[in-house]
């Protein structure tokens, strides 16, 4: 609950009348009451603008967010995504790709303000980022970089709760990469490509489709055997459960067409059966897990599968 020591650009973030919305709708969706969301948000929001403050990359992502249309939270809206687990991913994942390895201590040092867990934590803070980040960018006069910065700067001074330790926001302001992210993948989060759904996250446009299996190379057997051993490379921190960038699967895809045989290639495409959850919904994603043993396989058989190809390719 806010109180007469809180900040005003965090009392104004906070009384912007579409935050105010999101934090109801947030608190019913989640089922905790509206005052625990406003404590893990007005814990958050100033961590959020630490790590943005120290760190370029969350800053560009945080900036685009603030200037891109977010449409008017509705019940209909937070309702359909409370009843949709890949939508409520995509949330958390378009948080953590927006601060990287800076997530997890937001999430956790928010969680400990607001007396919850750094799991719930995360799932509100995902789920009101667009909205708030959005209030931000409207109390932005300047309408430019630097004065979002110059918010930023304003909102990490707000204090935290008794409850949390300096520790937690030190290790916030680090300027990390997120893992397994390089600033390639982060562009997309600077440049959120698609709609936006009615909760303001990114509808990702997938080409998943079973035409693309069979399409004209798009790189030289030399691209596609460069382009493999790179994403092993940028795949080799993942997780097996983290959620593999898209960028990096449409690179992946795109590289089998210069070397992997026709009739082999349903083995080795990501396809939308390869997804978890509906590719025609936000929020579908491939396991890292997955794209990693793929790569590892095409990269053993790089050689055999290109020779295959070429004794297929007719002479004219």
């Amino acid at each position: 609950m806010l109180t007469t020591t809180t900040p005003p650009l965090l009392r104004r973030v906070m009384a912007d009348a579409a935050v105010d919305a999101t934090l109801s709708l947030v608190a019913t969706m989640v089922g905790v009451p509206r005052e625990t969301v406003e404590k893990i948000v007005a814990a958050g929001l100033p961590l959020m603008a630490d790590a943005a403050d120290g760190d370029p990359l969350v800053f560009k992502a945080m900036y685009a967010w603030s200037v891109k249309h977010v449409p008017e939270p509705t019940p209909a809206s937070y309702a359909k995504v409370g009843k949709n687990a890949a939508a409520r991913q995509a949330m958390v994942t378009d948080f953590e790709l927006v601060y990287g390895d800076h997530a997890e201590a937001i999430a956790r040092a928010a969680g400990v303000a607001a007396g919850v867990t750094g799991a719930l934590s995360r799932h509100v803070l995902a789920a009101t980022m667009p909205t708030v980040v959005k209030a931000v960018g409207k109390a932005n006069a300047n309408a430019n970089e630097m004065g979002f910065g110059r918010l930023l700067r304003i909102l990490k001074a707000a204090p935290l709760s008794a409850s949390s330790t300096e520790g937690d926001r030190d290790g916030i302001s680090a300027p990390t990469l997120p893992l397994g992210r390089s600033p390639r993948d982060r562009a997309t989060l600077m440049h959120p490509p698609g709609p936006v759904t009615p909760c303001g996250h990114v509808a990702r446009s997938l080409d998943v489709s079973g035409a693309s299996l069979h399409r004209a190379p798009l790189m030289t057997p030399a691209q596609a055997r460069d382009t493999i051993d790179r994403l092993s490379s940028q795949t080799a921190p993942f997780r097996h459960y983290e959620i593999a960038p898209e960028a990096m699967i449409a690179d992946y895809n795109g590289a089998l067409t210069a070397f992997v045989p026709r009739g082999k290639m349903l083995h080795f495409f990501i396809g939308k059966g390869r997804y978890v959850g509906d590719t025609a919904r936000p929020g579908a994603f491939v396991e890292a897990g997955l794209l990693r043993r793929l790569l590892e396989v095409v990269q053993t058989d790089f050689d055999a599968l290109l020779a295959e190809q070429q004794q297929q390719i007719p002479i004219r």
